[in-house]
């Protein structure tokens, strides 16, 4: 494991975020105490520290996964490119952005999303084929890493689930892990730079699409934003990972529960020096189930809809027009493919919104 200069080092001052920390085993356990905190966290910013989550291990490995991926040449890449699929699994490659002051300049983030229907239905492809220097890894640490972060995902929305007052289930029923999706395993590499300036964002800020993301960093780099666009740096956790809400729960629930808004800027202090490498599990719901607030299943989404018709506010929700979420999402990535090379990569659709 590499060392790094400590979060903060180098900067007089710096805004931290205040996550809550949960212990996964007492959530597992049932624990009543903890689960009303994580209730208030998932209510709230929508994003917490989880510990004892039980991956530690599997992460570590995904390191070394991360490592040989982004070794690969440029060229050979190149052939895994995303956008070319037409769709959000392979290789997202630097692109020209405007993240200095001194006019355009090559963005400092490359990421590979890895389908988790890939992982799982291993050796035949689902959605496509990625590199070899990734495949090798299948068996022995990418399914290893997927079995064990759903597992994680699933106690959690088993949790929400009932503290919605949804059937038993409810919310796990949209996310089978062998059911076609977009859950993914991302590994995301920031390269260092030490002249750009110290929160400068280099992935603009925005809302996960998903529905539960797990992530798993060594050094700083990510900023936290409330409602009100107040932000704040996130400090990383050895062994903890980062949960954080995404859109697609945040609609289910009628904005019960919290998308949070986050960015990925360049690390504070002595820390922006060093390559920083992340490693995310993503949850996203079942192809053809739909986005619309599940009002039917539950007596607090139905009060908090009824709310917002009220109060004129709903159309906010209604954004998939009876669309799959298969459909839905594949018109974003149209959209997105459309501005591929501008810092306008943001989600727009869901910032823009009103806090509620």
């Amino acid at each position: 494991m590499s060392t790094y200069p400590p979060f903060g080092l180098g900067v007089e001052f710096v805004s931290i975020v205040d996550l809550a920390i949960f212990d996964y085993k007492l959530v597992q356990d049932g624990d009543v105490h903890e689960i009303d905190k994580l209730w208030g966290a998932a209510t709230g910013l929508g994003m917490w520290y989880l510990k004892n989550h039980g991956t530690e291990d599997e992460v570590e490995a995904m390191y070394g996964v991360a490592h040989d991926a982004f070794a690969i040449p440029q060229e050979e890449k190149d052939q895994y490119d995303h956008w070319k699929e037409g769709g959000w699994f392979g290789y997202h490659k630097l692109q020209a952005a405007s993240y200095t002051e001194t006019g355009p300049k090559l963005d400092l983030v490359e990421y590979f999303n890895i389908s988790q229907n890939d992982i799982l239905g291993f050796p035949d492809p689902i959605h496509r084929a990625y590199p070899p220097a990734v495949t090798a890894y299948t068996e022995s640490v990418l399914q290893p890493f997927t079995h064990k972060s759903s597992e994680v995902n699933d106690t959690l929305l088993n949790v929400l689930n009932d503290r919605l007052g949804l059937p038993q289930g409810a919310l796990r029923q949209r996310h089978r892990p062998h059911e076609k999706s977009g859950s993914q395993v991302r590994v995301t590499r920031t390269f260092p730079n030490p002249a750009v300036l110290p929160n400068r964002s280099l992935f603009n800020a925005h809302n996960d699409y998903g529905t539960l993301a797990l992530l798993h960093s060594r050094i700083g780099g990510l900023q936290v934003f409330s409602h009100d666009w107040k932000h704040w740096n996130k400090q990383p956790i050895p062994n903890h990972a980062v949960c954080i809400i995404g859109d697609s729960l945040d609609n289910l629930t009628c904005g019960i529960l919290h998308s949070a808004l986050h960015a990925v800027v360049s690390p504070l202090g002595e820390q922006k020096a060093y390559e920083r490498t992340s490693i995310v599990y993503l949850t996203r719901p079942e192809d053809f189930s739909s986005l619309d607030p599940m009002e039917g299943e539950s007596t607090m989404i139905g009060e908090k809809v009824a709310m917002l018709k009220s109060a004129g506010g709903y159309a906010n929700y209604g954004v998939t027009n009876g669309r799959t979420v298969e459909e839905f999402w594949r018109g974003m990535a149209a959209w997105r493919r459309m501005n591929a090379g501008c810092i306008a990569a943001d989600e727009r659709w869901r910032v823009e919104q009103p806090a509620h």
